[in-house]
């Protein structure tokens, strides 16, 4: 979770995406490759802490990466009509669904380690 924030927090403001229509070169193979390292992180953090905790939690993780994997790879296909700069209905709401999906993980996971008992 700490590497997942530190990339996010270091390295992310300097990897943004060029703006719709303009080839987006290295800076947009350096979001991707950002994207891929802090998604690797994320599921990594998941596992471990669906491993740790109980059954219940562990189900709402898989139904959680199931969510972001749709909806990543769904928004994904669209990438080369951004570039082109043509329209992508809803290609924002995908992307949305995709983050805060994961960032109501974040809440699960919080809530799930309030109800732990301390052995």
């Amino acid at each position: 979770m700490i590497a997942f924030g530190v990339i996010a927090l270091t390295v992310g403001p300097f990897v943004a995406m060029r703006p719709r229509g303009v080839e987006q070169g290295l800076a947009g193979t350096l979001h991707l490759i950002e994207g891929v390292v802090e998604t690797i992180v994320l599921l990594a953090a998941m596992g471990f802490a669906s491993m740790a905790l109980n059954r219940r939690f562990g189900l709402y993780t898989i139904s959680t990466v199931v969510v972001m994997v749709a909806f990543g790879a769904w928004s994904a296909m669209e990438i080369p009509q951004v570039e082109a700069g043509l329209a992508t209905s809803w290609v924002g709401a995908k992307e949305r669904i995709y983050w805060y999906a994961y960032q109501l993980w974040f809440i699960g996971l919080a809530l799930a380690l309030l109800r732990e008992r301390p052995s």
